[in-house]
């Protein structure tokens, strides 16, 4: 396997692109131009939980130290994390009155969203990984492939819970690594296309509101996804268009709500009752994304690779 991978990166950068899209209120429009139920893209969000838990394992696969993997997982989310919630704290209607919890990302543990709502992901992004690799529970070899059909039936359980109303938050969170570490140490192989199976997570996830069942299948799919990106790119996830989205995925799902809000604080009328107001937060939040991708993390990322340089590693997994 590769240590990078290209097409995997620009599923990212699509997921991302649509919880902005969901965000910006595109159901209300899509709802009175079509009649269409709302979408469930938020959906997206447990197809990078299971990215996440696939990517860390395969990054961790040789074993690390506690100290150094804590240091890298921070300099690899705080940076932007902060910047963006600054920038929230500045136009968001309401502060709560524990903001010290925003200082440790710690708003899902307080029963409440983060100021900058999307980061509950983040929140778990950082500290699951950070007790696996604490206390690290190893699953024997014979287990694995049962282990992760099971998972996946939870992540899809708890896909479904979500949209019916409940607060899942941990228990997608949790279900998604867990999964996306037991894909990796399936070995397991798919090579169909990759542009036909990432279109497949997609389309799954916007039939979904339309046939809710449709939504166990949507971590299934995700891992076929996966681990077809592993083995070969596809032209549309390669492409130039795909793959800048995916380089700004992370700073741009985390600076589109500054945006959102800002719109809401100073703009008349509101967004949601405006397409052209939308399509122009839209287009701030990916033109901020590609300032703070180069201005933030790159440099953030440049920084964690000169002070913990990558170790040689086998090819072999």
């Amino acid at each position: 396997m590769n240590k990078h991978w290209v097409s995997l990166d620009g599923l990212r950068g699509v997921l991302a692109l649509g919880v902005v899209l969901l965000h910006f209120d595109v159901n209300i429009l899509t709802r009175r131009l079509f009649g269409m139920p709302a979408l469930w893209m938020d959906l997206a969000v447990d197809v990078f939980f299971l990215l996440s838990g696939f990517v860390l394992t395969h990054s961790v696969r040789n074993g690390t130290s506690f100290p150094i993997f804590a240091a890298k997982r921070l300099l690899r989310l705080l940076p932007v994390y902060y910047v963006t919630t600054l920038a929230t704290m500045l136009v968001v209607p309401r502060l709560p009155g524990d903001l010290w919890a925003e200082l440790f990302v710690a708003g899902p543990f307080l029963s409440r969203n983060p100021v900058n709502f999307p980061a509950w992901s983040i929140c778990f992004e950082l500290y699951l990984p950070l007790l696996a690799v604490l206390l690290p529970v190893r699953i024997p070899a014979r287990l694995v492939r049962p282990a992760l059909v099971v998972a996946l039936l939870a992540c899809g359980a708890c896909m479904m819970a979500f949209e019916e109303g409940r607060s899942m938050y941990a228990p997608r969170a949790v279900c998604g690594l867990i999964a996306g570490h037991l894909l990796y140490r399936a070995r397991l192989e798919c090579r169909i296309p990759f542009d036909w199976a990432a279109l497949g997570v997609i389309g799954l996830i916007l039939a979904a509101s339309f046939a809710p069942p449709i939504t166990f299948l949507i971590p299934f799919a995700a891992s076929a996804a996966i681990l077809a990106g592993t083995h070969g790119e596809g032209r549309l996830f390669a492409s130039k268009p795909v793959q800048w989205l995916g380089s700004i995925s992370y700073t741009l799902y985390l600076v589109h709500v500054p945006v959102l809000y800002a719109l809401g604080k100073w703009i008349e009328p509101a967004v949601s009752e405006s397409p052209v107001v939308s399509l122009a937060g839209i287009a701030a939040s990916l033109a901020l994304a590609t300032l703070l991708t180069k201005l933030v993390e790159r440099p953030a990322m440049v920084l964690s690779a000169r002070l913990f340089p990558r170790r040689a590693v086998s090819r072999g997994v």
